[in-house]
């Protein structure tokens, strides 16, 4: 019944949902997660970062894979940190109390995400200093967290085999798969919510792909930022998802701190840099890109194999 009441609605929210996250989620996450897949199951990360432990134990007081882990979760995006600490836990390098607390600071939108939206208009030198706003108030919660844990070294030696990277494509590409049911799932409630007009400031807080909509708002760039550290109660439940569940009294603390120092880092910058802002600190237009239908076919096809090969495994 209330399908049918809001048919018009929730068509249009799933439509435009979809195609974000053919022309954004898609692009600036598919590959980061590949390559955070095949870092932790191959040993890749913890052979790379084992030279760098001594130091980061003795300066930082905290394991150098930890620290690494921190440092790609903001590089690869959002569901990336959660896959790293979650193969970590699967392979028994870190406790699950472990993974659960380091979840608090592993959670970033990443370059690719932040320049295909709110940056894509934006000149270089403010849209690094936002990047930095993003990054930064993570990093630092990241080492403050990782302070006295340590990891179990069984898995010192990177295993290279086509076993490696086929289990790194299966694993993103369900990732990606979850995400974009998840945030098609979330336009829908939103397209049921339409007569109530909540302000795109709310629709973001909700589902952070909702970010494209704030233009139309003259939404700042600080609170872009700040909305961007937080990252959506929609991104929130699919990290619970890979983990099987997030401290959420702690993490959303954390996410609103981290959140409320992007807004002050972004406004710093602002302010000492104006020129860079040229018009102003509005978020200016982004333009969507239109490919047809030919990536809706190809993640309908993508979506399929990959259920075909998991009854064929069943």
């Amino acid at each position: 019944m209330v399908m049918a009441m809001f048919h018009t609605q929730i068509r249009e929210a799933l439509l435009a949902a979809g195609e974000r996250c053919v022309c954004v989620l898609i692009p600036s996450l598919y590959c980061y997660a590949v390559l955070a897949a095949v870092c932790t199951g191959s040993g890749l990360l913890m052979w790379m970062i084992r030279p760098l432990d001594r130091f980061t134990k003795r300066v930082l007081h905290a394991d150098a894979v930890l620290l690494a882990v921190v440092v790609f979760s903001q590089l690869g995006g959002y569901p990336v940190g959660a896959q790293l600490l979650h193969g970590l836990s699967e392979k028994g390098c870190i406790t699950r109390a472990q993974e659960q607390r380091m979840l608090c600071a592993c959670i970033g939108c990443g370059p690719g995400f932040l320049l295909g939206t709110v940056c894509r208009n934006v000149p270089g030198k403010m849209a690094a200093w936002i990047l930095l706003s993003v990054i930064l108030p993570n990093l630092l919660l990241g080492i403050l967290l990782a302070r006295g844990c340590r990891i179990r070294e069984e898995h010192t030696v990177p295993e290279w085999n086509a076993q490696v990277f086929t289990r790194a494509v299966d694993s993103a590409a369900s990732g990606m798969l979850k995400i974009c049911a998840m945030v098609l799932l979330f336009a829908g409630i939103m397209g049921i919510a339409a007569p109530l007009h909540l302000p795109p400031v709310v629709q973001t807080l909700l589902e952070i792909s909702c970010i494209t909509e704030l233009r139309d708002a003259g939404c700042s760039l600080p609170l872009a930022a700040g909305l961007l550290a937080f990252g959506g109660i929609c991104v929130h439940l699919q990290l619970a998802a890979i983990c099987g569940g997030l401290p959420w009294l702690r993490f959303w603390g954390c996410r609103i701190l981290a959140g409320a120092a992007s807004y002050g880092i972004c406004l710093a910058g602002i302010r000492m840099m104006p020129e860079a802002v040229s018009a102003g600190c509005l978020l200016q237009e982004t333009a969507v890109f239109s490919f047809g239908a030919v990536p809706g076919i190809a993640l309908l096809a993508m979506s399929i194999l990959l259920l075909c090969r998991r009854e064929r495994r069943i």
